[in-house]
């Protein structure tokens, strides 16, 4: 085992996502892997990150490899007439560019990459800005383009994201929403793009996309953001939750009377998730529905919020299992309706729960 890492996937593999390896001309679209399917890759994994069509796996000698759906570019192949894969493929500008990665994360169409020194570079749909790129920033003719067209919408290699707001490349982690993007920076702040609808990058505007990185508006500095479906979750050094963003299905958590009693369906600022408090909060969690991951005395437990299978928590929930020391995890965010998730405990233990509808 030690040259490769075994990888188990399951779910819908319409686009060859979970990275099974058939042949695409004999691909079923209609394929779905109703239990975790071992494979082996002939590389170390360091992480794997799942988008709404699209896998990206990131090796721990930090060669990039990405499965699955190509409509929008979101494989980083700069490769216009690859529509899908089912077999991971290296995205070569990775290395050609001398990138040292060092975090991705997956949109439902769009791709993020965090390098060791604090660069960001996004490809795949930029149709609401969730690329973080107005323009080309290699020329027009870059292949990551559409040849004589410079197409902003789809975006097929990775492009660096700058912003006028930082002058020093000090970008801690990126975290990626469904057609949303946001980065945190080594001072606390947190600086978002891409679609806006519902109010999920936190900047106090009503304007629907952006396309450029806004900083949060914010009085507290943040250790920790997560960006899901529709909406944000923030977690200061303080130890407090904030949120911002769609708040239909009580995913940011404030009961049936809101915010000091405004029950509004959305929020453009974050607000503090007041029902969580006298708790070491680990982690915050945005997907479908809400999670976080907090410290007592004896384990890790989990609280959960919002709209799932579980039916609806106007407020955070205690998850109760009895002698279940939870480590992580991860929440499916491209929908409200069909939510699941997946959490690992420490001895290595794998619970799901959620919509099974596809696998």
């Amino acid at each position: 085992m030690d040259g490769y890492t075994e990888y188990f996937s399951q779910g819908c593999d319409y686009n060859g996502q979970l990275g099974h390896g058939q042949d695409p001309a004999q691909h079923d679209r209609n394929r779905h892997v109703n239990v975790p399917k071992s494979l082996s890759f002939d590389i170390l994994i360091r992480t794997v990150s799942c988008g709404g069509s699209h896998t990206l796996i990131l090796s721990k000698q930090g060669e990039l490899f990405s499965i699955g759906s190509n409509e929008y570019g979101q494989l980083g192949l700069n490769d216009r007439q690859l529509t899908f894969t089912t077999a991971p493929l290296l995205v070569q500008e990775v290395q050609g560019k001398g990138l040292q990665v060092k975090q991705v994360a997956s949109g439902q169409n769009h791709s993020l990459l965090l390098t060791q020194n604090g660069q960001v570079f996004s490809w795949g749909s930029n149709i609401y800005g969730q690329c973080g790129l107005s323009k080309p920033t290699s020329g027009q003719n870059s292949p990551s383009f559409v040849q004589g067209e410079c197409d902003m919408n789809r975006i097929y290699g990775p492009q660096r994201v700058r912003t006028e707001h930082l002058c020093n490349d000090n970008i801690k982690d990126v975290s990626a929403g469904e057609n949303f993007s946001g980065f945190l920076t080594t001072e606390g702040d947190v600086f978002t793009f891409g679609d806006n609808a519902e109010g999920q990058l936190g900047v106090g505007s009503s304007t629907n996309t952006f396309n450029e990185p806004r900083k949060v508006k914010c009085d507290e500095k943040i250790a920790q953001v997560s960006l899901g479906y529709q909406h944000m979750l923030l977690l200061t050094f303080s130890g407090r939750v904030l949120g911002a963003g769609r708040n239909r299905e009580h995913q940011l958590g404030m009961g049936a009377g809101g915010h000091h009693g405004h029950p509004e369906q959305c929020f453009s600022i974050p607000v503090r998730i007041d029902a969580i408090r006298d708790v070491e909060v680990l982690k915050v969690i945005a997907g479908g529905f809400s999670a976080a991951l907090i410290q007592n005395a004896y384990q890790r437990q989990l609280l959960v919020w919002g709209q799932g299978d579980f039916g609806i928590f106007e407020k955070p929930q205690k998850l109760y299992m009895d002698d279940v020391d939870f480590a992580d995890i991860q929440i499916s965010k491209f929908s409200t309706n069909n939510p699941f998730a997946l959490a690992i405990e420490k001895s290595g233990k794998v619970y799901s729960w959620g919509s099974n509808t596809l696998g």
